[in-house]
């Protein structure tokens, strides 16, 4: 069985994530930053950080967390240190979230080569400001362009 996409967790997307990623750096030397609530996308990601000893941090408000992932409340101090960041759909945490939109202005203060990743589909203005897309850091949709064939590598090695 492969777990593509579950309520629980979403493994697929986050080696997706890596694949690509690890074709331009080294992704055991980033800093990842989780912008966003609990949910697959952040179990995902927290699981992968512990399985291949990846640096990572929440940041969301307090009651949202992962249990367990280390977590930075304050995101404009949370995303100065990352080299990666990646947000989530807030779902029904949109109120409570939306603090912690990823904006243009923030992605101003990463550090030099720094990417923003964004889980599709994303919604601008509510996790992600219109003006972020527009940013340098964004490599959302052509860092996607992978899915299909990180996806069926899954599927040859579940059925060699």
């Amino acid at each position: 069985m492969i777990n593509a996409m579950t309520s629980v967790n979403h493994p697929c997307e986050v080696l997706l994530d890596f694949y690509a990623l690890s074709r331009e750096a080294d992704i055991t030397r980033l800093r990842f930053l989780f912008v966003g609530a609990d949910g697959n996308i952040a179990r995902a990601w927290w699981k992968a950080a512990q399985a291949y000893d990846l640096n990572i941090h929440q940041s969301c408000p307090e009651e949202l967390r992962v249990e367990g992932m280390p977590w930075k409340g304050v995101l404009r101090d949370a995303i100065r240190t990352a080299d990666v960041v990646i947000t989530d759909g807030p779902g029904p945490n949109a109120d409570q979230l939306f603090p912690y939109q990823v904006t243009s202005e923030l992605l101003g203060l990463t550090p030099k080569g720094a990417r923003f990743a964004p889980c599709p589909p994303f919604v601008r203005g509510r996790e992600v400001s219109s003006d972020a897309i527009l940013h340098g850091a964004f490599i959302g949709h052509e860092f996607k362009r992978f899915l299909l064939l990180v996806q069926q590598a899954v599927m040859a090695r579940a059925l060699a």
